[in-house]
């Protein structure tokens, strides 16, 4: 009778065991490890997962988030804000690779011919996910500083930031701009 007691105690506790974002980070720090990439210190443009890497340790994440999700929302919700973060941070690193990896033809900064417009349409839409899905890596962590402010230790204030808050977001937008400005007003394509 004891051990049965004790059999259901260990269950009653294990089913209202809550994993929270520290659950999350752990997980996260393990694929950094298997995939080379560093939540504190990544940063579009200059530290980043190799692209090779970037949708392996995608699914990987969205594994860990399903099975989260079946564990029930209200035991979980800051664990699934956290992956929701590094799964915005990869998805913006994906598309900042996208748009560089078309090289100078992608940008209008250095001069363009309306023949690389295919290019440049390419390039203003990849370089505009990129910046969105900073964005929302932006909100959701500022979503889990507000709603968990002991998060603060994860991501940090001022100096002790991680290096994501600083990637060059201007830089994006400036691209998305110019390249529209050029297709539309020196091509002639309007984007209906």
């Amino acid at each position: 009778m004891k051990k049965a007691l004790i059999v259901l105690w260990l269950l009653i506790l294990l089913g209202c065991t809550k994993f929270d974002y520290n659950y999350s980070y752990g997980k996260i720090n393990e694929l950094d490890k298997k995939y080379g990439g560093d939540f504190r210190n990544e940063m579009l443009n200059k530290t980043m997962i190799s692209f090779n890497n970037l949708s392996l340790m995608r699914d990987d994440l969205i594994k860990l988030r399903e099975e989260l999700v079946k564990k029930g929302i209200n035991k979980t919700k800051s664990a699934i804000l956290l992956i929701d973060v590094r799964l915005s941070m990869l998805e913006s690193q994906k598309f900042w690779y996208l748009a560089k990896n078309l090289g100078s033809g992608g940008v209008v900064q250095d001069g363009f011919k309306c023949s690389e417009m295919p290019k440049l349409l390419l390039a203003r839409q990849y370089f505009n996910e990129s910046l969105s899905y900073a964005q929302k890596s932006f909100n959701d962590m500022d979503d889990m500083l507000i709603y968990y402010p002991d998060s603060i230790n994860l991501f940090g204030v001022d100096k002790d930031k991680i290096q994501f808050y600083y990637s060059p977001l201007n830089y994006l937008s400036s691209v998305v701009q110019l390249n529209t400005r050029a297709i539309e007003e020196v091509c002639g394509y309007k984007n209906n």
